[in-house]
């Protein structure tokens, strides 16, 4: 779907565009809000973008000087544009508190999108928030500069599992030939992702590894971690971002979870789930059940509780909504 004219006509008349995403931005939402800043500022636009919270370490590489806002004036900006991001509850700090005072322009992918803004452009087939950046600038005649190129790029393949997972379209492709034809290193940035771990986040998966189980005779496989975990390995939780990728690997699975404790002083009560599911299981149905929410095929939340009673929260749930025998 080709982008609102709206959009194009709201972006084209602001001069100072402040831009955002959710918190503890992923690839996508990172390498989007890295993408649209500086294709702004190639197209003679001043672009800021709201420093996150937390960064995973694998994404540092990409951020250049000068990216992140150091503060922000609500007085200085013409409008938000807030990426990626489901509803603006989630939104990093530093927009949340400006937004009311805004216009918020709403770009994402995810189909559990509240549509928050004063202009939303929510579309669900798109692969990635990045892919709909592209189809931004190329519908708006606007350059695409090489550094905002790598950063659609690590959008891209980071939302598609490098061009792995079902949202992997003959459109997203294309748009990656063409990122590929503008000089892209697609060695160098997709060794950077995925192919440089550090000692300690390696120890990090190997407990993953060994709190491995399955149920629901084999269609369910759950890894996770505690607090003790990430004190043991010197970890913090953004080196999780993969890890779900273990039991999503077991041969028979259908349902993959990970779960994970958040620091406690973040909260004394919270576990994170990520969940990747294969049809017919609905991902984000699940994490919209629990208060979360996401893709059909990979979604999260949070769940109030320690990691033992977070994890019977969960597996119950599983287990009634597709397993009981009472769908």
């Amino acid at each position: 779907m080709k982008p609102p004219k709206n959009i194009l006509v709201r972006l084209e008349s602001s001069n100072r565009v402040l831009i955002s995403t959710h918190a503890k931005p992923d690839g996508d939402a990172l390498g989007s809000v890295l993408g649209l800043a500086r294709i702004l500022k190639a197209n003679g636009k001043q672009a800021g973008i709201v420093r996150p919270d937390s960064l995973p370490r694998r994404y540092e590489p990409f951020v250049e000087a000068g990216d992140f806002l150091e503060g922000i004036d609500e007085k200085e900006w013409d409008v938000l544009v807030v990426l990626d991001c489901g509803d603006i509850s989630r939104v990093e700090d530093g927009a949340g508190k400006v937004a009311a005072a805004m216009a918020v322009i709403n770009i994402d992918h995810h189909h559990s999108n509240t549509e928050f803004g004063e202009i939303n452009w929510v579309d669900s087939k798109c692969s990635s928030t990045g892919e709909m950046i592209y189809r931004l600038a190329r519908e708006a005649g606007w350059r695409i500069s090489p550094p905002a190129a790598e950063a659609l790029w690590v959008a891209l393949v980071t939302d598609t599992g490098r061009f792995s997972y079902e949202n992997t379209s003959p459109e997203v492709l294309n748009v990656a030939a063409e990122l590929v034809a503008m000089g892209v290193p697609v060695s160098k940035i997709n060794h950077t992702i995925y192919e440089s771990v550090t000692l300690k986040g390696q120890r990090l998966r190997a407990r993953a590894m060994a709190s491995l189980e399955v149920c629901e005779d084999g269609a369910v496989a759950l890894v996770r971690l505690g607090r003790e975990d990430f004190e043991a390995t010197g970890c913090g939780t953004e080196e999780t971002e993969d890890i779900v990728n273990i039991p999503r690997s077991i041969e028979g699975a259908k349902i993959a979870l990970l779960l994970y404790e958040l620091p406690e002083e973040e909260t004394k009560t919270s576990t994170k789930a990520s969940f990747r599911t294969v049809e017919p299981y609905d991902a984000a149905l699940i994490c919209r059940t629990l208060g979360g929410g996401g893709h059909q095929r990979a979604a999260g939340c949070s769940i109030e509780g320690r990691l033992t009673e977070a994890r019977e929260t969960v597996l119950d749930l599983i287990h009634k909504m597709w397993f009981s025998g009472d769908e």
